[in-house]
């Protein structure tokens, strides 16, 4: 009887040491397939980084790549409306930005106009070539003068040959004229030119006035020290930027200036000023 016992005894023993056994090995197998399971989703994922990396590293590079100029130039940034629009002699104006003589001289072919003194002032519309739409008619026109605010039309007033091109000049006053500032028409790719005030300057105090800007410009800094430092210098009512120069050589010597546009582009250059009434190159223009 206790031999009996002890081979059923051993038995059992035997059977749990086999299941003991059984369920170490299939242990083994899980511990391998869980390992291989933690590899592989550990390989898509760092994948998927170096994938998402190399995209960003693309993009930010492709971003980098440099402009022609470091400003914007999208046209939204520059001022537009709808107003009305007269005619006046401009012949008979002496232009609070341009004079006729200047118009005809340095603006040959272009037509001319007054913007309404306040929308000026908002603007920095000095100077500004305009864009006129009415009934599918267009016209271009450079700022040349003031409308004063006192006159009670919110408007454009066109020299009358302008004028023409929208509209019989009988009419007088036209109303809803689309009028949008533009790149000005720069036939012959000029820079920015200084024409110094031939009355009244000398080598104490200089006054300038710019033409041929492709925009507007908002503001100018003047350097009297071959551009190491700038000073920014207030335009006036009729568009004269004035300086004054404490080493006595005002009519005698270089500037180095930096222009801002109203659409907040950039350029930097030189003019040198041999006495009054010159118009000096200042080798940069806004692009």
């Amino acid at each position: 009887m206790q031999q009996k016992e002890a081979i059923q005894t051993f038995d059992i023993e035997e059977k749990l040491n086999n299941s003991s056994s059984k369920r170490k090995s299939f242990s083994k197998k899980q511990k391998i397939i869980i390992a291989s399971t933690i590899s592989i989703i550990s390989l898509i994922f760092i994948t998927s980084i170096i994938i998402i990396s190399t995209k960003k590293s693309s993009s930010s590079s492709s971003s980098n790549i440099p402009n022609s100029s470091s400003t914007s130039t999208d046209s939204s940034s520059l001022p537009s409306g709808t107003l009305q629009t007269t005619w006046y002699d401009f012949s008979g104006s002496n232009g609070a930005f341009y004079t006729y003589e200047q118009t005809q001289k340095y603006y040959s072919g272009y037509y001319t106009c007054a913007v309404k003194q306040s929308i000026e002032k908002q603007y920095n519309l000095k100077g500004a070539y305009i864009k006129l739409t009415y009934n599918n008619n267009i016209l271009y026109v450079l700022n040349a003068d003031i409308l004063p605010d006192s006159d009670g039309y919110n408007a454009i007033d066109l020299a009358n040959d302008a004028f023409s091109v929208l509209a019989d000049k009988t009419i007088g006053v036209l109303s809803g004229v689309k009028w949008e500032v533009i790149k000005f028409d720069n036939k012959e790719n000029k820079n920015i030119h200084m024409l110094v005030k031939e009355n009244g300057c000398n080598n104490w105090w200089v006054s300038f006035k710019p033409f041929y800007q492709n925009y507007p410009i908002k503001k100018m800094e003047i350097s009297l020290d071959n551009g190491k430092s700038y000073n920014e210098i207030s335009v006036t009512d009729y568009n004269q930027y004035e300086v004054s120069v404490s080493d006595g050589n005002g009519l005698n010597r270089s500037y180095y200036v930096k222009f801002t546009s109203i659409n907040g582009l950039t350029c930097s250059g030189k003019f040198t000023v041999n006495g009054a009434g010159v118009m000096a190159d200042t080798g940069c223009n806004f692009n």
